[in-house]
């Protein structure tokens, strides 16, 4: 299947293949996503070398470049370790025309300055007459957006493209996870996000209780540290990120909310936010049409992978509990009750897709979706139509039927946004007192996606 980005990358690579000179390219994105699956697969499409890079000294590196060469007894010379490294790389290639491919190519940059010194010679046909397209991988987030130009050097002007592979949306995840039915294949993507491998690791459990208890709950589930390893490797100061990661999982999103319960400066919270930023790990949300006068709020954050909101909403801060409890005893009186909540915004974030894949109106009508948090109400999503027009969507989870005091206090929070009520949408999977139809229109979202589009 294609991944989100991947399309990008390959049309960027034949179009490098058909111009003569060196070139770089870079692919970065968190891990699990199929970065090295795809540059595997390029690997068979084109002459290609690939080098998966390791934390190293930039001697042992060149070492271990060697080994994989086929020539772990060739020494690397201590003053020019990658130009021993590229000689023998040169040599053995001849093509016109090679695919370099580095992945996690931060361990390499970050070692020292010889790689970049070596690699702009190998562009510049110091070593052989050979084009190298060289393609480095990364999925040090920070490493990308902080360093990597500064690492490169003089390289950095011969970089064609950067690309970041996403996550899989909805639709791709139910092609992803086959076999299984769309409410199970929600549940994975509302808890796990559209990482392939985190999703692959779901395909064992069919209920709520089943998946959060044996990835997250039992002590040698996949995830039962995942919120403490998402930052490991990547920050200093890792209690300050936690609690600040904790607090904005309790909904407590605003920079001064942040401020009232950590205790924390407001300009220390702004440095931390930027860096988690960076990281992907939260995201700032602006309010639909927000202005200053309106009901709205400016400048919330929340946190951007959902096992890693998971974790913090529901595990952090009940880790004494975690370690003496049976895990089935842990959910049913710690999670079940406030699981529904949570999966909310998951179901928001799949009916916004719906919208612009054309699942409910026709292709193109739908340009783009935002979002409206008030101070006394939200709109989870803004459908916003070719025209300009704003259509607000609303989305149920509770398990209670739909009722007509349910769509009121939609209607306003419409008021309260300055949107017209009169197209409002509502999601639901549940039923629904007949009288809401006099009021909105009320579909199931789940059943748009068990059927192709296009």
């Amino acid at each position: 299947m294609d991944f989100s980005g991947r399309t990008d990358i390959i049309e960027q690579i034949e179009q490098c293949f058909l111009m003569q000179g060196g070139r770089i390219l870079v692919l970065y994105g968190e891990k699990g996503l199929g970065k090295t699956k795809l540059l595997l697969q390029l690997a068979n499409r084109y002459e290609s070398i690939y080098y998966h890079a390791v934390p190293a000294s930039e001697f042992q590196q060149a070492g271990l470049f060697l080994r994989r060469l086929g020539e772990p007894r060739r020494q690397p010379d201590a003053g020019a370790v990658y130009h021993t490294v590229f000689t023998a790389l040169t040599e053995q290639y001849k093509q016109p025309k090679i695919l370099f491919m580095i992945d996690e190519a931060e361990h390499i940059l970050k070692a020292g300055e010889q790689f970049t010194s070596a690699l702009r010679i190998l562009l510049n046909h110091g070593y052989s007459d050979t084009d190298f397209v060289v393609l480095l991988s990364c999925s040090s987030l920070s490493f990308v957006a902080n360093s990597l130009g500064k690492r490169l050097g003089g390289c950095a002007a011969m970089i064609s493209g950067i690309h970041k592979l996403r996550a899989l949306s909805f639709a791709q995840t139910c092609v992803y996870l086959e076999g299984r039915t769309v409410e199970e294949n929600f549940l994975a993507y509302a808890l796990l996000g559209g990482n392939p491998h985190l999703l692959s690791a779901a395909q064992a459990y069919h209920t709520a209780k089943q998946l959060i208890c044996g990835l997250f709950l039992d002590r040698t589930g996949m995830l039962h540290d995942y919120g403490f390893a998402a930052l490991a490797g990547e920050l200093r100061e890792f209690g300050v990120y936690a609690t600040i990661l904790y607090t904005i999982a309790c909904g407590k999103g605003k920079l001064n909310e942040i401020h009232l319960a950590t205790g924390f400066s407001r300009a220390k919270i702004s440095v931390y936010l930027k860096n988690l930023m960076e990281l992907d790990l939260i995201e700032k949300v602006y309010s639909y049409g927000a202005g200053p006068r309106d009901d709205s709020q400016k400048g919330l954050y929340r946190i951007s992978y959902p096992a890693v909101d998971f974790w913090y909403r529901f595990l952090y801060a009940d880790q004494s509990m975690l370690s003496n409890e049976d895990p089935e005893a842990f959910y049913d009186r710690m999670i079940a009750p406030n699981l529904p909540a949570f999966m909310e915004r998951a179901y928001a974030r799949v009916a916004a897709q719906a919208l612009t894949e054309g699942r409910i109106f026709r292709p193109g009508h739908i340009v783009r979706c935002e979002e409206w948090y008030g101070k006394s109400g939200e709109i989870p999503v803004v459908a916003i139509t070719q025209q300009g027009d704003a259509i607000p969507i609303f989305v149920y989870c509770e398990t209670k039927p739909l009722v007509t005091q349910d769509t009121e206090w939609y209607a306003f929070s419409c008021k309260k946004a300055r949107l017209s009520s009169k197209n409002m949408l509502i999601f639901t999977e549940g039923i629904h007192d007949g009288a809401v139809d006099d009021y909105a229109h009320v579909m199931p979202l789940f059943s748009l996606f068990s059927k192709k589009i296009g």
